[in-house]
Parts: C-alpha cells; sequence; structure tokens
C-alpha cells in the first residue's frame, strides 16, 4: 500500500446549522498551512474561490511547472450533509481530483469529530434539516431522526455515554434534547472536526479501503451516503432524450 500523501486538501461543507462549522484547509504532513470557517447553508457554493485563495496563500499556485500537476496528493472530503451542499462539495472535490490527478477519500462526518477528540467510543449528533438530527454512533449504523418525535436514547442503546456535535455542544447545541439524554451522558467539547481531526480520519481511512490495487483511482471514491432517501424524483414520464 503506498504510502499516505504529503500535501491534502480537506473539505467539510456537511455542517447544516448557522455556526462556522463548514470547512477548507490545505496541510503538509500534519502541519495546516491554511484554512477557512464558514457558516451552513450555502457554504460549498464559496468552496472554488476559497480553495484559490488557499492555494496562494500556502504558495502552491507558486511550485515549478512539474510539481503543479501533481500540487496535491489528496483530497478528503467529510458527510452526510444537505443534499444541495454535499452534492456540491462532492462534485468539485471530483473535478479537482481529476485535474489534479490525486486520490480521493471519504470519511463521516462521525468519524472526523471522534479523530479530532480522539475517542472512538463518541455518539455523534448534529444538525439535519427541518428541525433533524444526523446520528452516527461508533458502530457506524448512521441514521438522522427527529429528537422530539423518538426518545433518542431507545435508538441505540448503550451508545449514548459520551456524545459531541453541534446538537448537543456549542451555541447551536438543543437544550431539549440535552434534557432528554439524561445528566449521566458526557458532552464532550467538539461542535465540527478539527483539520487535524478530518486529516486523521482520512488516514485511517486509506489504510482500510485503499490497501487494494489501484483503488487510489477509483471513480467511485467520493460517491454520496443518504441517510435519507434523495427527495429528486425522475419524471413520471421518463426523461427527455439528449438533443441532437
Amino acid at each position: 500500500m503506498p504510502p499516505f500523501p504529503v500535501r491534502t486538501l480537506l473539505l467539510n461543507g456537511s455542517a447544516a446549522g448557522t455556526g462556522e462549522n463548514n470547512l477548507v484547509a490545505l496541510m503538509e504532513g500534519d502541519t495546516l498551512l491554511a484554512e477557512r470557517k464558514l457558516p451552513g447553508r450555502g457554504a460549498s457554493e464559496r468552496f472554488v474561490p476559497v480553495v484559490r485563495q488557499l492555494l496562494e496563500e500556502a504558495g502552491w499556485d507558486r511550485l515549478p511547472a512539474r510539481e503543479k500537476a501533481r500540487q496535491l496528493g489528496v483530497i478528503a472530503v467529510t458527510g452526510p450533509g444537505s443534499f444541495t451542499g454535499l452534492r456540491a462539495t462532492l462534485a468539485l472535490a471530483a473535478g479537482l481530483r481529476r485535474g489534479w490527478q490525486c486520490a480521493g477519500i471519504g470519511v463521516s462526518l462521525g468519524e472526523a469529530i471522534r479523530a479530532t477528540l480522539d475517542d472512538r467510543q463518541a455518539t455523534v449528533l448534529c444538525h439535519a434539516r427541518r428541525g433533524r438530527i444526523f446520528v452516527d454512533p461508533p458502530p457506524g449504523l448512521m441514521a438522522v431522526t427527529d429528537p422530539y418525535a423518538v426518545p433518542i436514547s431507545e435508538v441505540w442503546p448503550g451508545q449514548w455515554q459520551r456524545v459531541a456535535g453541534d446538537a448537543v455542544e456549542g451555541s447551536e447545541a438543543l437544550p431539549e434534547l440535552l434534557e432528554r439524554l439524561g445528566k449521566e451522558v458526557e458532552i464532550l467539547p467538539c461542535s465540527a472536526p478539527l483539520a487535524s481531526g478530518l486529516l486523521k480520519a482520512a488516514r485511517s481511512s486509506w489504510a482500510r479501503r485503499l490497501s487494494r490495487a489501484a483503488e487510489a483511482q477509483d471513480e467511485r471514491a467520493f460517491t454520496p451516503l443518504y441517510v435519507d432517501p434523495p427527495e429528486a424524483r425522475l419524471p413520471a414520464a421518463g426523461l427527455r432524450l439528449p438533443p441532437q
């Protein structure tokens, strides 16, 4: 298995709240060269100019010509998120990956937050649309739920000792949800992954998933994971024929 690349672009367009929990960052090894944090809705629409700015800040736009074609080694993306935000982030990552001919890694938001905390047993609760929350427990059986319609402690019994994420920590934490979880649950101080945590999760994913030959170039690397069925529907009469 090849070693994990040195230069990394990290994209987190998954945050659905209003806090600045979306992230674009450039790292060289373990060194954070440049980053931007953006608020939730519409963040992915601003990723393209932000990536350009960070490349300039890091000096990667001034690399020798022979290095520019491979100025990045890997692009890491996290989800789940809103339908549009997730698809836009993945489309950007896929396009950059094809242009730079680099590897692609997808990690879940829960993996990235657990890596940031260095706590493999934390259950991650983050805002989704329409007042619901994403639930990402350590077993990885991700789901979305209405925290007020379902007794959340009954969804995954035994997985609620330690929780993190913007639904339970930070300025966007839900007081009613905290109350329903109970006083015995420990709230961990992490509403969104740091760049170092996302990088750590990407390295773990690289070790697990890229051991097979040529998978670093697998076009399925950025396949979206939907915890809800997509709301888009095909037309009842079928798709129109392509223009001639």
